[in-house]
């Protein structure tokens, strides 16, 4: 039977034990604590995807089509993948942050009162999603 120099009254606990249950129990005891730091980082790691291109422009820099079929055309965008862009069947069309429909929009836009367009082009798709116009 093994003796406890420190802890005499608990030394019949060690002798009871199997041999390497200490091994197990420290081992446990590590896996346990490693999960419980590894775990919130694990799920705070997020990549982020970029969902829409936006651009700013000059309003005299974009061409709107008479319906909300069309394409959008932006010969003066010089960082635009492209100079032509359909709009999106869903597109949503605003005026600050209230939305509006198309033929709202473009009486915005020919109006003269705004003099920018901020326009969102969905990534996937390639088709704009959003064109704001702020009072």
């Amino acid at each position: 039977m093994q003796t406890n120099q420190h802890f005499p009254q608990h030394s019949h606990r060690l002798a009871s034990r199997p041999a390497g249950s200490h091994v197990a129990c420290v081992m446990a005891l590590l896996l346990v604590l490693g999960a419980c730091f590894t775990a919130p980082v694990a799920h705070a790691v997020h990549p982020l995807v970029m969902l829409e291109d936006s651009y700013e422009l000059k309003l005299a820099d974009t061409r709107w089509p008479e319906d909300s079929q069309g394409s959008v055309l932006l010969p003066g965008c010089v960082l635009c993948k492209q100079d032509r862009y359909r709009l999106g069947a869903t597109a949503r069309f605003l005026v600050g942050s209230q939305p509006i429909t198309y033929r709202e929009f473009l009486a915005a836009v020919r109006g003269g009162k705004v003099t920018a367009v901020f326009i969102a082009i969905d990534r996937a798709s390639g088709e704009v999603s959003r064109a704001t116009v702020m009072p």
